[in-house]
């Protein structure tokens, strides 16, 4: 992989390439002296490939490294579980799909009817829609508050959470290459 590292501030883009042995992909590799690592990106994607992964890439960051943190320590701290039976995993999982998709829903609700301030301290969203309606839920239990019914809510896109400015800055940071060169 040492051999395909670009030289500072640019971008390779390899098509038609196999990895793994039987994996036919692109690989777009990065070198990019405002990022922390050298970012390779393998893409099936059947668009020409460009610097555009990069782009589409970066978006995870702000969107599922998150709830990926969720299921890890975040929320439901699945890797202490210790579970290894796939009956018992896809029962937990189970459990975890039904309470995250009603946390979400109670968090959605917050900040839909403008109660969000009384759970997340920040001036914006600053906490995801999980936290909120886990933490509401939390709060409702504590004080044996029941839940209220659900009720339907019209198409609603609500602002992106940010947990701090700093954070915001580098999910929102452009990563830009002056040349990428086709290999």
């Amino acid at each position: 992989m040492a051999e395909l590292v670009p030289p500072a501030n640019l971008a390779y883009i390899y098509s038609d390439v196999e990895i793994l042995e039987d994996i036919s992909c692109h690989l777009a590799v990065g070198n990019c002296s405002d990022a922390e690592d050298i970012w390779a990106v393998a893409t099936s994607q059947a668009i020409e490939p460009s610097v555009k992964v990069f782009e589409l890439y970066g978006k995870r960051f702000g969107g599922i490294e998150p709830f990926f943190k969720d299921h890890k320590s975040g929320a439901f701290d699945m890797p202490k579980s210790r579970l290894r039976s796939a009956q018992a995993l896809s029962c937990v999982f189970l459990l975890m799909a039904t309470a995250q998709l009603l946390a979400i829903a109670v968090g959605f609700w917050l900040v839909r009817s403008k109660q969000r301030s009384s759970i997340d301290p920040h001036t914006r969203r600053g906490l995801s829609f999980l936290q909120l309606g886990l933490r509401q839920i939390q709060s409702l239990c504590y004080s044996q508050i029941p839940l209220a019914a659900f009720q339907s809510i019209a198409y609603y896109n609500p602002p992106p959470a940010y947990a701090s400015l700093r954070k915001k800055s580098k999910i929102l940071a452009k990563v830009r290459f002056p040349q990428a060169f086709e290999l």
